[in-house]
C-alpha cells in the first residue's frame, strides 16, 4: 500500500486549455500530454511539482495545488529527464488535436 502525502501537483483548466503542447516541452518528467486536444496530467506521481510549465502556457490555464497524493516518482515517471532529448516535439503532441498555431515551433 502506497503512503499518500500532501504536496505540490500542477492542476490544468481545460477550459482555457487550448492544447498548444507548450507545457508538454517544458515538462522534463513527462507528466503532461495532449490528449484529445487538450493538455492532460497524465499521472500525479510524475508530477514534480516544482511548475516548470508555469511560464509556458500562453492562455495561463496551468497552476499549483496542494493536494493528497502517491510521492513523486523520481526513479520511473513517464520519460524522463535523461531521456526528454531522444523526443522531438512532434513525437510528443497529439497531431489530430493540432490548429496549427505555430506556437510549439517557438518553444
Amino acid at each position: 500500500m502506497t503512503t499518500k502525502v500532501v504536496r505540490d501537483i500542477i492542476k490544468i483548466d481545460e477550459e482555457k486549455c487550448d492544447g498548444c503542447g507548450a507545457c508538454v516541452l517544458s515538462c522534463a518528467e513527462g507528466a503532461i500530454q495532449i490528449i484529445d486536444g487538450k493538455a492532460k496530467l497524465v499521472s500525479e506521481n510524475y508530477c514534480d511539482g516544482l511548475g516548470a510549465c508555469l511560464g509556458e502556457c500562453p492562455q495561463e490555464a496551468l497552476t499549483i495545488e496542494k493536494r493528497e497524493s502517491d510521492d513523486f516518482d523520481e526513479e520511473n515517471f513517464n520519460i524522463g529527464i535523461d531521456t526528454t532529448n531522444d523526443f522531438t516535439w512532434k513525437q510528443r503532441l497529439d497531431f489530430d488535436a493540432c490548429v496549427s498555431c505555430g506556437r510549439c515551433e517557438e518553444v
